[in-house]
């Protein structure tokens, strides 16, 4: 159940409309989310959501690998006088 003070709850309600039919109410499966979840959530500048991820495996997709573009062997960025 989400818990707060009455000024605290009063101020979240007024900017987010659709929560205050939650006020009071049990959420079921809160320690069920807790185990997919737990601490494996990204939250700093470089943490990406699931359309960003998705948007970029597409942008990848459409973009021909640089092998491709050679001789198709992969080899064309192997400096052979460093060997």
């Amino acid at each position: 159940m989400l818990e707060a003070s009455q000024s605290v709850w009063q101020a979240y309600a007024q900017v987010h409309k659709n929560a205050a039919k939650w006020r009071g109410k049990k959420f079921p499966h809160y320690w069920d989310l807790c185990l997919v979840f737990g601490k494996d959530r990204a939250n700093g500048k470089d943490a990406q959501t699931a359309t960003d991820v998705i948007s970029e495996i597409n942008n990848e997709q459409q973009e021909p690998d640089d092998y491709m573009q050679g001789t198709g062997d992969g080899l064309e960025d192997i400096d052979v006088d460093a060997l």
